[in-house]
């Protein structure tokens, strides 16, 4: 519960930052770097989890049934792994389409 307090107080305060700064829309163009390698980060370890997941699955099934951790747990890792990489495509999808990364 406090991680998701958090999670939505911080993508606020985020918002209100960009909202209420003066920037020019070239100097945008200096994120554009760090943003590939961010996104393909992101799909990286989409794909290795879900590599992961596959593997203990078939061959140490056990691994999911103890006390700590179950399936859903890393379902719902994975899940939420793939909604932001998503969040992370559409953006930057929307800033190329706007010329902001051009």
């Amino acid at each position: 519960m406090l991680f998701a307090v958090m999670l939505i107080v911080g993508t606020v305060a985020v918002s209100l930052m960009i909202t209420r700064t003066d920037f020019q829309l070239s100097e945008l163009k200096f994120v554009f770097i760090p943003e590939v390698a961010i996104l393909f980060s992101m799909g990286v370890a989409v794909v290795m989890s879900t590599f992961l997941i596959i593997r203990i699955s078939t061959y140490a099934p056990q691994l999911f049934h103890t006390q700590d951790v179950g399936s859903p747990t890393f379902i719902t890792g994975l899940l939420c792994m793939g909604l932001g990489t998503i969040f992370a495509l559409i953006g930057f999808k929307r800033g190329s389409i706007k010329g902001i990364m051009n």
